[in-house]
């Protein structure tokens, strides 16, 4: 990293009077100049210009950054670009920039809050009068290289004379370190590698779902009207089931009347009962729904418990925080199955790609290639088993 960045990096991180924006725009005028693609540098300056007041100047910075082709997944550049456009009065663009955010990073609850925080706002001037930016803004710090590291950390070691024994040791504790956090990404790798070599199953995009167009046009015609006489019945299955603590017919029950006619008297305590939803015993699920019942009507099933079997394919291991993988569920003849499961696990998930599993998740949703989105509860490796 070129001195003038990092020393601006520096003075970025630093809090209070310490945190001279004026000086990281002063240090990084010319290298901006040699350097007019440096995404690092564009951040620093845009969210250093917010900071000074220079509002209209911090928005060509921060837009020329997603117009960039070296441009990654910006999720603290469209929060700021959001907060600059509800600070000029553009509600709708401010909305937008948050949604495409929390497209990239759907886990991340200050964009939830900061969304949230966007369709209160009732009177711009006295939001922005009664908060500060660092209350709605956050800066994605760059990552460190690990050799950069592991440089410093012997260079540290190898100085002080009375270390130099316990260096060698000090060598295999950041080694064991490297290899536990990078183990999810040679774990890809070994995948990838063994696919493009014909050993081992990995990205699988040539796959049908059985009768998806009938599938479709039954999703788009699906309405739900119901008398009041329904209306009132359903409700009181929904108490009655809660009670008895069938979860997945109340959650059902719940989406029904919720995507219904009903009013919004009932609806509103429709979700007060969701609120007070008992825990599953995921050993005795009251009602489990098909992957074609699913993708008929997903919404009716959202946040219900499935349990489905399937192969797993297209493994992705995202560090440690995440295991996303495509689950193959039935397969009615070669290249053409029942459905398909993109299920997504906290943490890392030790399976391998061709692997029979049995996955019971939380329906979250459908993507327009019509998987199921799952949120990943449980995972059991089925071996060679149906």
């Amino acid at each position: 990293m070129e001195d003038a960045l990092k020393k601006s990096l520096e003075l970025f991180k630093k809090h209070g009077p310490s945190r001279n924006y004026q000086r990281i725009i002063e240090i990084l005028d010319t290298y901006i100049e040699l350097h007019p693609d440096d995404i690092l540098a564009q951040k620093l300056i845009g969210f250093s210009l917010i900071n000074i007041k220079s509002y209209d100047e911090a928005y060509l910075y921060l837009k020329r950054i997603l117009q960039s082709q070296s441009s990654q997944d910006e999720t603290d550049v469209l929060n700021a670009l959001a907060w600059l456009g509800m600070k000029d009065g553009k509600a709708e663009e401010s909305i937008n920039y948050i949604l495409d955010a929390i497209y990239l990073d759907k886990n991340n609850q200050k964009l939830k809050n900061n969304l949230k925080a966007l369709k209160n706002i009732e009177d711009p001037k006295v939001f922005f009068r009664m908060s500060r930016p660092d209350d709605f803004l956050f800066f994605n710090l760059p990552k460190e290289n690990t050799l950069d590291v592991i440089q410093n950390s012997l260079n540290m070691v190898l100085s002080s004379p009375m270390l130099k024994s316990a260096a060698a040791i000090t060598i295999v504790i950041i080694a064991i370190i490297v290899i536990y956090i990078n183990y999810p990404s040679i774990v890809n790798f070994i995948d990838n590698y063994r696919f493009k070599k014909g050993l081992g199953q990995g990205l699988v995009t040539h796959v049908t779902i059985q009768d998806i167009e009938k599938i479709i046009d039954e999703r788009k015609s699906y309405n739900i009207k119901l008398t009041e006489a329904d209306i009132r019945k359903k409700f009181q299955l929904i108490s009655d089931d809660i009670e008895q603590k069938k979860r997945n017919q109340a959650m059902m029950l719940i989406n029904e009347l919720l995507n219904s006619n009903a009013s919004d008297f009932i609806k509103e305590r429709v979700l007060v009962l969701k609120d007070v939803m008992p825990d599953m015993d995921l050993n005795r699920i009251d009602y489990l729904p098909t992957v074609q019942e699913v993708n008929r009507i997903p919404f009716l099933y959202q946040d219900v418990y499935v349990r489905w079997y399937g192969t797993v394919a297209n493994l992705e291991h995202k560090e440690r925080k995440e295991t996303v993988f495509d689950l193959l569920i039935d397969f009615v003849e070669n290249a053409v199955v029942a459905g398909i499961a993109e299920s997504h696990f906290n943490g890392f998930q030790d399976i391998a790609s061709g692997e029979k599993v049995a996955v019971i998740g939380l329906v979250a949703g459908i993507t327009i290639d019509n998987k199921i989105i799952l949120k990943g509860v449980q995972i059991q490796r089925l071996g060679n088993e149906k």
